[in-house]
C-alpha cells in the first residue's frame, strides 16, 4: 500500500551565537563621536539579539513554556541528550503521510501462540471477552451509601465530570467502531446495612507474582453483598440489558476499601435475575491521589472487554491498562478499534528503510497512530508518539517522543508488581534508547519502584532504538513525529 501527501515536518536550526567584542578607552579616545547630522543620517543600530523572537532550534530554558514566533507557536520541548530546544506546535489536526511500502494489515495480527491464555489477551484472535460485546457497551453505575455514612457530595457532581471525560476518551479512541450506554440513577441509592458490610478483601499483586490480601475484614460474601445492592438498584434502574456494572461506594465512607467483585454468572435480588459481571470501587480508587476515577473506570472495564493489560511498563503512568492514563495502540488494535488507516504494518522480512509520521493516541487527529513491525508470527515491535494531552495529567506539559516496544505472544499474562527486574518476564515490555543517556526530571517524579520511571524508554528527536536488526530512528518532532525505521544488513 502507498500513500502520498505533503511533506510538513520540523527543521531544528542551529543555535545562532552574536558575540560582541567591548572597545579599549584608547580605540575609544581615537573615534570622535558623530555629529548630530551625520547620526540622523547613520543607519539604525542592529536591536538587541535578546528581544528577537525565538525560532525553531533555538535553546529555551524550561520544560512546556510557549512562545510566540514570526511563524506561530513554540514549545520548549527535549531533543536528545535532553538538551531543550523550541519545536513548533502549529495544532494541526491531520498527520503529513509520506510515501510508504506497508504491508496487509492482517499481516500485524500475530496469533497468541501462549500455552495458558488466562488471564485476557495479549495478540490475536480476540477470544478473552467476559461481558457482552455487541457494537454497544451497555454500562451501569450503582453508587451507594450507608445508614452510617451519607454521601457530602452529589452524585452528579462526584460522577459527572468523570462520565464525560470517559466519553471524551471513548469517542477520540474508539470513533465509530463501537459505542457506550450509559444506565446511572439520579442520586445515591442506600443500602439496608453499615458500610463495613459492603467491603471485598481485594487482594494485591506482589513483585514474585502473588497475591496479598489488603483486608481481612469481610463480614458478608459477594453473593449477600450482591443480592442487597442489586435489590435496592432495580428499584430505580432498568438492569436487563446492562453488559458491565461498577459498583461506586460513597467514598466519605472509610470502612469500604473495595466494592464487591463479580467475575460474571448469575446475580440474584429479591425480584429479579441478571447475568453481567461487575466491579466495586472504594476508598482506594475514590480517594487515590494519582489519577482520576475516569482512568479506573477505563482501566476496569476493558479487562472485562477481554484485554490482558499490565504491559508494557507496569509501573509508571503511561499505559492506561498498567498503571496510566492512555490506551496504548496495541490495545486499541486487539479491540477492533484501529482503522487501517489508523496503524501502518511493516515485514521485517521485506522491510529495508521506511520515513513516515506518527500522531499520538492522546490527542486527537486524522491519520496514523501507531506503527507495528511484524518480526515473526508470535513477535512484532510497536512503535507510538508520546504526548501531553487532556486525559494523561501526570505527563508534564511539553513532554514530547517516542516509545517502542515488543509484544511477545508466547509469554503468558502474569504479573510481577513493582519488581523491574521481572520486566522482560511481562507479554511486553518497552525498549530503552540506545544510547541510555536520559536522566531523572523533576516533573516526573520517582514512584513507588525504584528507578521508574525510566526516561530511557523514551525517545527525543535525534534519538533511535535498536532491537536486534531494526533501528528505529526519532527524526523530527512537532506537532506530530517523523520516525525511520531501517533493516540492518
Amino acid at each position: 500500500m502507498k500513500n502520498k501527501s505533503s511533506f510538513l515536518g520540523l527543521t531544528l536550526a542551529l543555535t545562532l551565537t552574536l558575540a560582541g567584542c567591548g572597545a579599549t578607552d584608547a580605540a575609544q579616545e581615537e573615534v570622535p563621536s558623530p555629529s548630530p547630522s551625520a547620526a540622523e543620517n547613520s543607519s539604525p543600530e542592529p536591536s538587541n539579539p535578546e528581544t528577537q523572537p525565538p525560532v525553531a532550534g533555538d535553546d529555551c530554558g524550561r520544560l512546556g513554556e510557549k512562545e510566540e514566533s514570526d511563524n506561530g507557536e513554540l514549545e520548549c520541548r527535549y531533543l536528545a541528550g535532553m538538551n531543550l530546544a523550541w519545536q513548533p506546535i502549529g495544532k494541526q489536526s491531520e498527520v503529513p503521510t509520506l510515501e510508504v511500502n506497508t504491508v496487509g494489515y492482517e499481516a500485524c495480527q500475530i496469533r497468541d501462540a501462549r500455552t495458558m491464555r488466562g488471564g485476557g489477551a495479549t495478540s490475536f484472535p480476540m477470544t478473552s471477552e467476559r461481558m457482552r460485546v455487541d457494537g454497544q457497551l451497555d454500562l451501569a453505575i450503582i453508587p451507594i451509601d450507608y445508614p452510617d455514612s451519607n454521601a457530602n457530595q452529589s452524585l452528579d457532581s462526584f460522577l459527572g465530570p468523570q462520565v464525560d471525560a470517559f466519553n471524551e476518551m471513548f469517542a477520540m479512541w474508539a470513533g465509530d467502531n463501537e459505542s457506550v450506554k450509559w444506565n446511572i440513577p439520579e442520586d445515591w441509592i442506600r443500602m439496608p446495612k453499615e458500610s463495613q458490610n459492603y467491603q471485598w478483601d481485594h487482594q494485591t499483586v506482589q513483585g514474585d507474582g502473588s497475591r496479598k490480601a489488603d483486608s481481612d475484614i469481610q463480614l458478608l460474601s459477594v453473593e449477600e453483598q450482591q443480592y442487597d445492592i442489586f435489590s435496592e438498584a432495580e428499584k430505580f434502574m432498568d438492569l436487563s440489558d446492562v453488559d458491565y456494572a461498577y459498583i461506586i461506594s460513597n467514598p466519605d465512607s472509610p470502612k469500604v476499601l473495595f466494592a464487591p467483585y463479580w467475575p460474571g454468572g448469575t446475580i440474584r435480588t429479591s425480584i429479579g435475575r441478571y447475568d453481567f459481571p461487575h466491579y466495586g470501587f472504594g476508598t482506594v480508587i475514590t480517594k487515590d491521589q494519582g489519577r482520576q476515577l475516569y482512568h479506573f473506570l477505563w482501566h476496569e472495564m476493558l479487562h472485562f472487554r477481554g484485554l490482558a493489560g499490565h504491559a508494557p511498563g507496569n509501573e509508571f503512568s503511561y499505559n492506561l491498562m498498567t498503571a496510566g492514563e492512555t490506551l496504548f495502540a496495541w490495545d486499541a488494535f486487539l479491540l477492533g478499534w484501529q482503522e487501517p488507516e489508523q496503524l501502518l504494518c511493516f515485514d521485517a522480512q521485506v522491510l529495508e528503510s521506511e520515513t513516515f509520521y506518527l500522531g499520538s493516541m492522546e490527542v486527537a487527529a486524522k491519520g496514523p497512530r501507531g506503527a507495528v513491525v511484524r518480526l515473526s508470527d508470535t513477535e512484532v515491535l510497536v512503535i507510538e508518539s508520546r504526548r501531553k494531552g487532556r486525559f494523561n495529567y501526570s505527563i508534564p506539559d511539553g513532554f514530547a517522543g517516542v516509545q517502542v516496544y515488543i509484544v511477545d505472544s508466547t509469554k503468558p499474562a502474569e504479573r510481577y508488581d513493582g519488581n523491574i527486574e521481572r520486566e522482560k518476564d511481562y507479554f511486553s515490555y518497552h525498549l530503552r534508547i540506545d544510547r541510555k543517556d536520559h536522566r531523572p526530571i523533576p516533573e516526573m517524579p520517582q514512584v513507588w519502584v525504584p528507578g521508574y520511571p525510566d526516561l530511557n524508554e523514551t525517545a527525543f528527536p535525534g534519538d533511535s532504538f535498536t532491537y536486534e536488526n531494526i533501528r528505529i530512528s526519532y527524526l523530527e518532532g512537532g506537532d506530530f513525529d517523523k520516525v525511520q525505521i531501517e533493516h540492518l544488513g
